[in-house]
Order: structure tokens, then sequence, then C-alpha cells
């Protein structure tokens, strides 16, 4: 359809509810790397707490009451294999993260630079069409890295718990 078959209302109204969803998605991006961010501080703090715990450990002897056998767990290798697990989830997290940090460049519709020098003398309705026509391909690319992006945050969230989880059970097992 031609810019000058489009009603100048129509046509601005379509331009400026697109637009607005081009914000919303570089708004999310940042969002996403805030949350990225706190994800990355709690799965370090983490490691470093279980670094710290780490430093106590002994052979722990439980008997099992009514029974004549005595159960002997060595703590030091079962919490060593418990924080070494939490270790690799952490790298998983930190990898996760910083690959959702490294991320390709979304697209903003900023037309700056092209607007002037190549549409200076353009009609206003066409100039209108060009930029509203594009938003929908800019809105799509961004879709897909957000669903890349949200992927990764999703990967090191999982890999966060579970390193929380690992060196919770490495402090349980080194207390018990």
């Amino acid at each position: 359809m031609a810019a000058s078959s489009l009603k100048r209302d129509t046509l601005h109204f379509i331009l400026q509810h697109t637009s607005v969803a081009i914000d919303k998605q570089i708004a999310a991006a940042d969002a996403m790397d805030g949350k990225a961010n706190a994800i990355f501080g709690v799965a370090s703090a983490v490691v470093g707490l279980a670094a710290l715990s780490a430093a106590v450990s002994n052979t722990i002897t439980t008997s099992a009451t009514g029974t004549s056998s005595t159960v002997q767990i060595d703590a030091p290798l079962t919490v060593t294999v418990l924080l070494f697990a939490a270790l690799c989830a952490y790298v998983v997290t930190a990898l996760a993260t910083i690959a959702s940090w490294w991320f390709r460049e979304f697209q903003t519709g900023d037309y700056g630079a092209t607007l002037w020098p190549e549409h200076w003398n353009d009609d206003l309705a066409e100039v209108q069409h060009m930029v509203a026509a594009s938003i929908p391909d800019i809105v799509e690319h961004n879709r897909g890295l957000l669903r890349e992006k949200a992927a990764l945050l999703t990967m090191a969230l999982v890999a966060c718990g579970l390193e929380v989880g690992l060196v919770g059970t490495a402090v349980a097992v080194q207390t018990i």
C-alpha cells in the first residue's frame, strides 16, 4: 500500500503505537541484565561461603541405634565432591551470565543518521510509512534476542540454585 493512500491520522497512530514496543523491549533487556547481575552476585557469595565452610572438616562416625554396626562417613571426601560439583555449577552460572551480557545488538529503529540526509525533501506521510513499515521486523528481531537472553538467564538461575543446594548439602554433611 502506498504511503499516499494511507490516512495521516492512522499512520501517525500506528507509528506511535508500534514504536513504543521497541522501547519496551530495550527496557526488558536492561531488566534482564539487572537480574543477571543479581544471580551472578548470589552465586559468587555462595561459592565464597562454601570456601569458608570447607575449612572445617573431619571424619564423622555415626552409630545406628539397635544395631551392632557403625557407619563411617568420610566427610572431607563427601564435602569435597559436593563442593566440586557446586564449583562446576558456579562456572555454568558465570558462563551463562556472561553470555547474557555479551549479547548481539538490539535494533532500535533509530533513523537519526539517515532521516535528514536521505529524506529531507520527502512527503511526511511517506517518511512515516517507511519508519512504521520497518518496526515489525525490528520487534521480531528483538523478540528473538529476548528469548535467547531469557534462556541464558534460566540456565544461570537453575545452575545457581543447584550450587546453593550442593553447598547447603556440603555444610549439612560437614556438621553432622
